[in-house]
């Protein structure tokens, strides 16, 4: 399990890990606009059969063309969402928790990823890595927001608690484009995770996902990312 901290205990937390769970973090409210917004999306509507279940169903033979973040039309969502008031309110709505887990005040960084991950695309399964390898950035934070209900099975954030201490890591090419580090010995830690909770981690941190081996589920996700105020 993903170690798990309240308001009170983020820092400490944080720092010992470089991982923490903040359950239902975030309100309702905020979660459920996003949400809608995506679903509504013609580029999402072009993967699902039922927007209206938890987790949404995709429709037969849906996926996603390339390394999945090539594709024209995931490209084309993160054009059609990211503008959005109620993507923007997330991001601000997160800030306070996020300086918390830093130890520092921070600001937005808008590099910011809406995820979808399709059954049937073990392919396309995120490898262990670290953003600090895309993103050298001192004292960089993430939080990672689930959209829908998500189970283990949906595919899930997963990551390795402490492996933010040894600093960034030599990433290698993975067969999906995505560099990553090579698989740590230890499993890693996971969390079924609601709409609301939050996983925060530092940009040290190594991380990917767990499989999505649903028969017919779509994961629908957001990472934030962010800085200490003040840094360039």
């Amino acid at each position: 399990m993903i170690p798990e901290a309240t308001a009170d205990t983020l820092t400490a937390v944080a720092r010992e890990h470089g991982v923490a769970v903040v359950r239902q973090a975030v309100p309702a409210v905020l979660v459920a606009a996003l949400r809608r917004v995506v679903l509504e999306t013609r580029e999402a509507q072009a993967w699902l059969a039922d927007v209206g279940a938890d987790p949404p169903v995709a429709r037969p033979g849906a996926r996603l063309l390339g390394h999945g973040f090539d594709d024209p039309t995931w490209i084309a969502l993160q054009q059609a969402v990211q503008p959005t008031d109620a993507f923007t309110r997330l991001r601000t709505g997160l800030v306070p928790l996020v300086a918390l887990a830093a130890g520092t005040p921070v600001r937005p960084l808008l590099a910011d990823i809406l995820r979808v991950v399709l059954p049937h695309a073990l392919e396309l399964t995120t490898p262990p890595h670290q953003d600090s390898h895309y993103l050298p950035l001192p004292g960089l934070w993430n939080a990672w927001c689930p959209l829908t209900t998500c189970p283990l099975a949906l595919g899930t954030i997963a990551v390795w608690p402490g492996s933010h201490r040894d600093g960034t890591r030599v990433h290698v090419p993975a067969v999906n484009g995505h560099p990553g580090v090579p698989v740590p010995e230890v499993p890693p830690a996971a969390s079924p995770l609601q709409p609301g909770d939050v996983v925060l981690f530092s940009g040290l941190t190594v991380h990917g996902a767990l499989p999505n081996v649903t028969r017919d589920r779509v994961r629908f996700s957001v990472d934030y990312r962010y800085v200490p105020l003040g840094s360039r």
